[in-house]
């Protein structure tokens, strides 16, 4: 192997990992093969455990195939390894990449959580990371987008690393071939439809010019540090003007928006709704300059509308500016499995006892406000305090647990933020918690990692 590509992936691993098993997503393309070779010694230097899933979207007629090449790839190094499946992406429309980017993420975080892995490592390069700052110069973005991948990346409850961002695709490449081991080509990855494949073919014309992928990549190095200049001047707003509610909802104090700097008010609006709706990336930024003038003016105007955006409905309260999911862009319901899943991207449930077999969770909605309504009359359920104060928008998105067999309406079972749990129905030992996990971690970013001592 390269000695140098190898070990500089080794010192960043040490520097990224924390203790305990670590799960790696293997596409079977030339940067993931190479990061499951090279974790896979670690690993073995290190007296660490590793495990390996591949998704299949199923998106090209030799996707299955694909799939079980880096099963039997694993099975040679001795590594578990999981195929995940998307479903038919096609039938949910819209951007078909945006699509497959989520599924990604959903299945191997659900993967990784329950397997107990302590994080993910993702196989990105230094030029996936060149391809990235292209982009989104092209999109006309500031520090927040220029800065590109993080090394560390906290999303849905699970750490995801990228400890191959300071390592060139061909330099991977040649660890592979001097192992003899082969990789998948993608042909989309050669298909200008792409704008990454675009992005791709413009940094061949440009190196002449000297804009390469290593000046690219350590543009976006010194971004993520002034970044990081910015991110504390959000905290300090934050601390003055976000507050949580115990149901996923936030209140900004629109006074200490509209005194503080236009672009730290932005960032905290962004940063409020990423956390609220689980959403992997910002709203762009036209949208959130217009929605934050919107709301500070309604809020002069002392008028009542508000406005969606992110997956959240945003609107003024007397003193306040509430954000909460927006009912419609809830996760729909799926099954319950024991143990511990994030649902919605923002609650982490973790339930114990013997579940019925049927039973899913999802939004508690106006139907399950009904049925609480209905145990209240009946005096099979006294109605917390907090409970009773939160907006009726606020608790149709709280999660709950329902039966659904198919045959008849869904039985609301459990409400854990309402403090509701069907006895008729629920065996006693059956116990679920809801932890919001958005209000204490970023979703979409981790502060402490920005990169080596030095540019890459």
């Amino acid at each position: 192997m390269g000695a140098d590509t190898v070990g500089a992936a080794f010192a960043e691993i040490d520097r990224l990992v924390p203790d305990g098993m670590l799960g790696i997503a293997v596409s079977g393309g030339g940067d993931s093969t190479a990061l499951l070779i090279i974790a896979a010694r670690w690993a073995g230097a290190r007296g660490r455990k590793i495990l390996a899933a591949t998704v299949d979207h199923g998106l090209r007629a030799d996707s299955a195939d694909e799939a079980d090449a880096v099963v039997a790839l694993c099975a040679h190094l001795g590594i578990p390894h999981t195929i995940l499946q998307t479903g038919d992406l096609r039938a949910m429309g819209g951007n078909l990449s945006a699509a497959a980017r989520d599924a990604r993420f959903a299945l191997l975080g659900d993967w990784a959580q329950g397997q107990g892995c302590a994080a993910v490592l993702l196989g990105h390069t230094m030029d996936d990371q060149a391809e990235t700052v292209l982009m989104r110069l092209v999109r006309g973005s500031g520090a927040e987008g220029l800065s590109a991948m993080q090394a560390g990346l906290q999303h849905s409850g699970m750490l995801w690393l990228r400890p191959l961002l300071g390592i060139r695709r061909e330099a991977l490449r040649a660890v592979l071939q001097a192992e003899g081991i082969g990789w998948i080509e993608d042909p989309t990855n050669e298909d200008p439809e792409y704008d990454r494949v675009k992005a791709r073919q413009a940094l061949a014309l440009l190196a002449p010019l000297g804009i390469d992928a290593e000046g690219l990549a350590r543009t976006a190095w010194h971004l993520q540090r002034q970044r990081r200049v910015l991110e504390r001047a959000m905290d300090e707003l934050a601390a003055r003007a976000r507050r949580w509610g115990v149901f996923g909802e936030v209140r900004l104090d629109p006074d200490e928006m509209a005194v503080d700097e236009p672009d730290t008010a932005l960032r905290l609006l962004a940063d409020t709704l990423v956390r609220v709706s689980g959403a992997n990336y910002r709203p762009r930024f036209r949208a959130l300059s217009e929605a934050l003038d919107r709301i500070l003016s309604t809020q002069d105007a002392g008028l009542g509308a508000g406005t969606t955006l992110s997956g959240c409905l945003i609107r003024p309260e007397a003193g306040a500016i509430l954000i909460c999911r927006e009912p419609s862009a809830c996760e729909p319901m799926r099954p319950l499995n024991q143990g511990a899943a994030v649902w919605d991207r923002r609650w982490k449930i973790t339930v114990s006892g013997d579940w019925p077999a049927s039973v899913g969770i999802g939004a508690l909605g106006e139907y399950g406000l009904a049925q609480l309504r209905a145990s209240a009359g009946k005096g099979t359920w006294t109605i917390p305090e907090a409970w009773a104060s939160a907006p009726r928008v606020v608790r149709q998105t709280t999660p709950a647990i329902w039966l659904d067999d198919g045959t008849q309406a869904p039985d609301l079972f459990a409400a854990p933020l309402a403090n509701y749990v069907n006895q008729r129905t629920v065996s006693p030992e059956c116990a679920i918690v809801a932890e919001n996990t958005a209000a204490e971690a970023l979703p979409w970013a981790s502060r402490p990692t920005y990169g080596r001592a030095g540019p890459p």
